[in-house]
């Protein structure tokens, strides 16, 4: 039984050694890429592009909005509460 334990106490390490030393070789490439000459590409001179023109909206009218009924403000008499509790 003891085999087992050794087992799952051994298999994250192994899991964290071959993601710790996979990074190693990224940044390994990583540094070889900057320390390489890559040609840089000539920057090309392009015309400017004239502005288009946009067309004219036409003015719409605005339309006319039917009118809303008032209906009339409820008065709030006397709250029934407060003479229960005198």
């Amino acid at each position: 039984m003891a085999y087992i334990g050794l087992q799952t106490t051994i298999f994250p390490f192994v899991i964290l050694a071959i993601l710790l030393s996979r990074s190693n070789t990224m940044v390994v490439g990583a540094c070889n890429l900057l320390d390489s000459n890559i040609p840089q590409l000539p920057k090309f001179d392009f015309p400017p592009l004239p502005k288009p023109e946009l067309p004219m909206i036409p003015e719409l009218p605005k339309p006319e909005l039917p009118k809303v009924p008032e209906f009339p403000k409820p008065e709030l008499g006397k709250n029934e509460f407060e003479s229960e509790c005198d």
